[in-house]
């Protein structure tokens, strides 16, 4: 019976967010107002559960903002200085959005840790995150790309919760490789294919792909608390607020704007880099997702992009 009711009460959820998503867009070109209501009273400090969609309350119109993005990121890709963005925003509290090249593909690669974490949570028991596993085998042993040196060591023991932080925090390959591992490998898909993520093989990043927009979804149903528990919820959004990314997105953002990010970097074969920033903005009694993604060779003015980007989407939003 708990399963039958947990399995309905995701599909009201993810139903909610679609009913909401769609009434956004359609009254967006009617000049209408629609937003998402939030529960008001939750003590949570990362969540705020999405209750219903409501006609009544006042929402963000980016205006100038949209076309000022789209005009900079014109700019940026004929000045040579990037060669393909594409950028995500929304405010979360009550559901405006506006986006750029939203349905454009790019390789998320270490962005699939966020649903890596997600899944973990779906499978295994609140007492499991105590458990210890001895790492025996290498991310470079099994995956046909290259890694930055992890902190979870061969040979070591850690907890299931230390896996999931380093993971989360520090963007750690052998401590994914091992929750990869851990968990049933179907499932894991499943959530994955839920989303968007269509994987044809866990050991390359070539056989990823995803959207700007699908990859913020993630963000999203944590933010909402809509696919997993208010607590498991919470806790991922917690580890993610303690993110060793201290540049692009967050770069041009106050210090003292509680954060919550997932990051890429990567350089392929043919020189090319993808460098995705992912966040939850804190700001005040208006916190938003940004995400953005980029491709060129060009590390240093592809994250500058990514924080003009920012910088202009806090301007606009902190004068609302």
């Amino acid at each position: 019976m708990k399963k039958i009711n947990y399995t309905l009460w995701f599909i009201w959820n993810i139903i909610l967010i679609y009913v909401c998503s769609l009434a956004i867009a359609q009254t967006y070109e009617k000049k209408q107002v629609v937003s998402e209501v939030h529960e008001s009273w939750s003590d949570y400090e990362f969540i705020s559960p999405l209750l219903e969609c409501n006609n009544d309350n006042e929402y963000y119109n980016p205006g100038p903002i949209r076309k000022n993005l789209e005009n900079y990121v014109r700019q940026a890709v004929k000045s040579d200085n990037v060669s393909e963005v594409a950028y995500y925003v929304r405010l979360l509290n009550n559901g405006g959005t506006f986006w750029y090249n939203e349905k454009t593909k790019f390789i998320p690669a270490s962005l699939v840790k966020l649903p890596l974490a997600i899944s973990v949570m779906r499978q295994i028991h609140p007492t499991e995150l105590e458990k210890l596993i001895t790492i025996t085998t290498s991310a470079k042993d099994i995956f046909e790309w290259d890694f930055y040196d992890d902190n979870i060591k061969l040979w070591q023991t850690y907890s299931i919760h230390t896996l999931l932080s380093e993971m989360l925090i520090h963007s750690d390959n052998n401590a994914a490789t091992w929750l990869l591992e851990y968990l049933n490998t179907e499932k894991t898909l499943q959530t994955y294919e839920r989303f968007g993520l269509w994987l044809v093989d866990f050991t390359t990043d070539n056989s990823l792909n995803m959207s700007v927009k699908s990859y913020a979804s993630f963000f999203r149903v944590l933010y909402n608390s809509s696919y997993l528990t208010r607590e498991w919820s919470e806790k991922l959004l917690s580890l993610l607020s303690n993110s060793s990314f201290k540049i692009g997105i967050r770069s041009s953002l106050p210090i003292d704007i509680t954060i919550a990010n997932k990051y890429w970097v990567r350089s392929l074969p043919n020189w090319e880099k993808h460098i995705h920033d992912c966040w939850i903005i804190y700001y005040t009694d208006n916190p938003y997702l940004l995400c953005v993604m980029t491709r060129w060779n060009n590390e240093k003015w592809q994250l500058q992009v990514i924080s003009d980007i920012s910088e202009m989407v806090y301007e606009d939003i902190s004068r609302k």
